[in-house]
């Protein structure tokens, strides 16, 4: 008697749930086995990265999500001090984001298909000969990449952190904003590239634009945009050569760590000895990595609310504040509008966190459950043939800005799909009208 593979998938998250509940039950009685929920972590994200190796898009984004947890590796397994900061940097902070993000890849692998599909997101695009449309967004692109973001660069300033300090706190966000609203209008000027002259127009733009950003210390723009020039460009590739889909994640994550030191102190260009090459040096006090900022970032969240610095009427209002944003810029709403920097002048952070801690702080765990179950619910969209081109363009930009809104801050999964939209109903206008007008019933005279 065989079991179906139904039903053996049943047994197995039957078993991965048990085995959750059995690691929190040790944990609470003894939070000094901690490890063993760093350990379930590990292998909830290997879990996770292989039900989702069957396709490249939700593969990339579970990898990049598994690293926060693997990063913390040194920290948890070598005892190395991932942060300078120790306000929040406390075990009992350390267990509670764990379990934050336990609840939420658990979640997230329950709802996920693990069917295997050749799917090609780029082919729902239909495809569109419209010079002065096509100049148009090109135009964005190009505008937004050169006058938004402006003042001391990395190698003016001297390194990333003296950018910022620089252009004071205020400035990096709001040109952080708009500069990456970029990432709309690529697929807009894809949907009109319908000759090889338009589209390598088009790489050369997005190119400038991530190009941009690594120059003012940002990783963030070039992964997403690379990202969406290779779901636009390479799906059927990739697809067909899962290897160099593996490869293409290896050597990107390779070069943002390093990318990460140089950023930095660029005078590190100067010695590039073995050291400098080694970005995963475990020999050193400590151990700073962007992963361990956006954990630290997490507990600096949990803590807050624990210790009542974040007291409940807070978390109600910045919830509905969270939404406001959708359509109100930042600078006109109360400063817990963002999260990420409240209070920073007196709890310091290195910005950011973990998506699921943000709606812990906001819902407790039935808000990270949610927001699991949200964007487990997209990737699977994503997989799906016969969908409508705004709901393409809108999980394009999803699984594009993926960096942004699994480690900074989630407002992008909802505000720039939401511009998305409106930019491609703007560029569509004619066309919608016309097919408005075509499904109308004729009119009888009487």
């Amino acid at each position: 008697m065989y079991l179906s593979k139904r039903w053996l998938e049943i047994i197995l998250n039957s078993f991965i749930c048990l085995l959750f509940a059995v690691v929190v039950l040790i944990v609470e009685f003894d939070i000094s086995k901690i490890k063993i929920l760093f350990f379930f972590n590990c292998f909830i994200c290997a879990a996770l990265i292989h039900k989702c190796s069957n396709y490249v898009p939700n593969f990339l984004i579970a990898v990049f999500m598994g690293l926060y947890v693997y990063f913390m590796y040194s920290f948890f397994i070598l005892e190395i001090p991932y942060s300078y900061r120790v306000r929040f940097d406390l075990p009992v902070y350390h267990k509670t984001v764990l379990l934050i993000y336990a609840v939420f890849f658990l979640v997230l692998f329950l709802t996920l298909d693990g069917g295997k599909s050749t799917y090609d997101i780029s082919e729902s695009i239909e495809i569109v000969n419209s010079p002065t449309r096509f100049f148009l967004a090109i135009s964005a692109i190009v505008v937004i990449t050169f006058f938004s973001k402006s003042g001391d660069n990395m190698l003016e300033a001297g390194s990333y952190s003296m950018v910022n300090t620089l252009k004071g706190i205020e400035t990096p966000e709001k040109g952080l904003n708009l500069f990456e609203y970029v990432l709309v209008f690529i697929p807009i000027a894809f949907k009109f590239s319908d000759t090889k002259t338009k589209r390598v127009i088009l790489i050369i733009a997005a190119s400038m634009f991530g190009l941009k950003g690594l120059l003012y210390g940002g990783r963030i723009e070039m992964i997403q945009a690379f990202s969406m020039m290779m779901f636009l460009f390479m799906g059927k590739i990739l697809e067909r050569y899962r290897l160099l889909a593996i490869f293409l994640i290896v050597i990107g994550v390779y070069f943002a760590m390093l990318f990460g030191k140089i950023r930095n102190n660029p005078l590190f260009l100067g010695s590039m000895d073995d050291s400098f090459f080694n970005v995963w040096n475990t020999n050193s006090l400590i151990q700073i990595t962007h992963h361990g900022d956006v954990f630290y970032a997490s507990a600096r969240l949990v803590g807050m609310v624990e210790e009542g610095i974040i007291d409940s009427i807070t978390r109600m209002e910045s919830f509905f504040v969270f939404w406001a944003r959708l359509v109100v810029p930042v600078k006109y709403l109360p400063d817990y509008a963002d999260l990420s920097s409240y209070l920073g002048s007196i709890y310091t952070t290195g910005g950011g966190g973990f998506v699921g801690a943000f709606f812990y702080v906001w819902l407790s765990y039935p808000g990270v459950i949610v927001i699991a179950l949200l964007i487990g619910k997209l990737m699977n969209s994503v997989r799906r043939e016969g969908l409508a081109e705004y709901q393409v363009m809108m999980l394009l930009i999803i699984i594009s800005t993926f960096p942004r809104w699994v480690a900074y801050y989630p407002i992008n999964i909802f505000k720039m799909t939401l511009y998305a939209i409106l930019v491609y109903v703007i560029f569509n206008y004619q066309n919608i009208m016309i097919r408005v007008s075509s499904s109308r019933p004729p009119q009888h005279s009487g």
